[in-house]
């Protein structure tokens, strides 16, 4: 049998011995040895491999389908050029002040991130992850029109059908809100959203993702490139598509 690796909606989701996303630390990501990965490793496959033994053909639904469409979605900051300029042009005052830097001083990203950590080191938890996510906040909305190819982006949403099972395929990485407003739609657990298929257009958080308590300090959320409601867009043009 060939075995196929699909990435469900994974987004907000890590290994247990990664460590937590704190923007008040300068090392968020804590690794493990190549041992403990191996550990993991073969934790996973032991346990994909009792699932595999256990899979029963079911011959009722032999369908197998696909359907794709486009959808116009809007990065961070809107479509329109001047609006964006003009906030833009906000964030990277309220990045410069946050750092006590002169708004007016020019300043190459890479300094703006030391600056930000040395900072944090000299700064209360709470009051240091605020001041860092003002500075991410600018430098995700200047960086979204870039991995978007433009304030506007046509986004591909391609429909899966197979038997029991309808994948919806996008080209981002969604939270599991998204996976989950996804098989509440269809009605099925076998229904399933796959992450990163046909391109790479960063994060992809749900509405409610943005709309939690101090969510903008939220790693996935300023690793986003799309505005709030780009998870729901998408998953009406999926709903949309008859792939059966």
């Amino acid at each position: 049998a060939l075995a196929v690796f699909v990435l469900s909606a994974h987004a907000d989701i890590d290994p247990r011995t990664r460590g937590l996303q704190d923007l008040a630390r300068a090392s968020r990501s804590l690794g493990e040895s190549a041992e403990v990965m191996r550990s993991i490793g073969r934790e996973a496959g032991a346990a994909i491999g009792t699932a595999a033994c256990a899979i029963r053909a079911d011959e009722s639904d032999t369908r197998i389908g696909a359907a794709s469409a486009r959808v116009a979605l809007a990065v961070h900051g809107g479509s329109d050029e001047d609006a964006a300029a003009e906030q833009l042009a906000e964030r990277r005052r309220d990045a410069l002040t946050a750092l006590e830097i002169d708004p007016d001083t020019r300043v190459r990203t890479q300094e703006l991130m030391r600056r930000a950590d040395a900072l944090a080191a000299t700064l209360p938890a709470r009051e240091a992850r605020e001041r860092i996510a003002r500075v991410r906040l600018y430098l995700r909305d200047r960086a979204a029109p870039v991995f978007a190819g433009g304030r506007v982006a046509q986004v591909e949403v391609q429909a899966l059908h197979i038997g029991a099972a309808h994948w919806l395929a996008l080209p981002l990485e969604p939270t599991v809100r998204v996976g989950l407003d996804w098989a509440r739609r269809q009605g099925s657990e076998a229904a399933a959203v796959l992450s990163i298929a046909n391109g790479w257009l960063r994060y992809l958080p749900h509405a409610q993702d943005f709309a939690e308590p101090d969510a903008h300090r939220g790693y996935e959320i300023l690793s986003s490139t799309f505005e709030p409601q780009a998870a729901t867009a998408l998953l009406e043009a999926g709903e949309g598509l008859h792939a059966g």
